[in-house]
């Protein structure tokens, strides 16, 4: 690649030095350009080979060429950025190059796969630097991608495939996150406690009488009796929708499996066996199963065989 670049370069200046002012051929813009996508190769080489100040300095020598700043040079300096730990950075520039494409009419499927791939990256990475929380990480771009892929469904891909891995492996984290959290057995202790002293404080206002002295302790007790309400109130809503989440994010993670593994056969070890530990660790779960159900019928049986193995065994 290093030698196609230098060859490239070496037409591209010789033709240079020919030009009228500043007039650019068309011969010399197809050269920039090929020499361009050379660059951004040698960056994603470089990338894979963990060479990341190689990938920097090829993808900033493909953006001085870059006369109109385009998409694919902009996706590689987000990549090398990400590498390179600047998070809230490489964020920002791939926001850019979706921005750009949101704005391209084009409905066709390569486009559309390239969207809901963004969306997709956009929310594990904004998840992975902890930019936002995981429900809004959810609704802006997994589901957006997900909706995307809807549009072109009946095409096995693996590009497909992969965006369903990355929704379902961001849910499952969060499914996991939210059932190891101590919250919701805080809220339950805290519910338990503010019931049983509204009981008590309720037991106590019953014994008062009329007289003004038992009056003002009524009133006393009456207010800290809305209090505890209140509070009551603010703990089973908290409670509510940490298991609501919950629920949510499992149901997804399953379903998102499922979908990875009817796509394409490219994670089916992996995906296989996340989706079957979803399903048996929850196996008692009402909310889960229609999503169960939904994702055994999805997925190719093939894909289950290796439970069968393992029974013989």
């Amino acid at each position: 690649m290093a030698t196609r670049i230098a060859l490239v370069r070496s037409v591209r200046q010789r033709e240079e030095r020919q030009q009228i002012g500043n007039m650019v051929s068309p011969f010399i813009l197809g050269l920039k350009n090929v020499e361009k996508l050379c660059l951004i190769r040698l960056s994603e080489a470089a990338r894979r080979a963990g060479q990341i100040q190689i990938a920097l300095n090829s993808v900033m020598r493909a953006q001085h060429l870059d006369t109109v700043s385009s998409s694919e040079v902009s996706e590689e300096f987000a990549n090398v950025l990400w590498l390179q730990r600047e998070e809230k950075l490489a964020v920002q520039y791939l926001q850019d190059v979706l921005n750009k494409l949101g704005t391209d009419a084009r409905e066709d499927a390569p486009s559309t796969l390239r969207k809901a791939s963004l969306l997709a990256r956009l929310g594990s990475w904004t998840s992975d630097a902890c930019l936002e929380k995981p429900a809004a990480i959810w609704a802006k771009y997994f589901l957006p991608a997900i909706s995307l892929l809807d549009n072109i469904q009946g095409q096995n891909d693996v590009s497909q495939s992969t965006i369903y891995r990355e929704c379902a492996l961001f849910a499952e984290r969060q499914f996991l996150t939210i059932s190891k959290s101590t919250d919701a057995a805080r809220w339950r202790i805290y519910a338990e406690r503010k019931r049983q002293e509204i009981e008590d404080r309720k037991r106590e206002l019953q014994q008062f009488g009329p007289s003004a002295v038992n009056k003002s302790r009524s009133d006393f007790l009456s207010e800290q009796q809305r209090k505890a309400r209140q509070l009551l109130d603010e703990d089973t809503q908290s409670f509510r929708k940490h298991d609501t989440l919950r629920d949510t994010f499992l149901q997804q993670a399953i379903e998102m499996h499922s979908r990875c593994l009817e796509t394409s056969d490219k994670f089916d070890n992996d995906s296989a066996i996340r989706f079957v530990s979803l399903w048996f660790s929850n196996f008692e779960e009402p909310s889960t199963f229609d999503t169960i159900r939904r994702g055994i019928e999805r997925t190719p049986s093939r894909k289950f065989i290796f439970l069968a193995v393992s029974r013989m065994s």
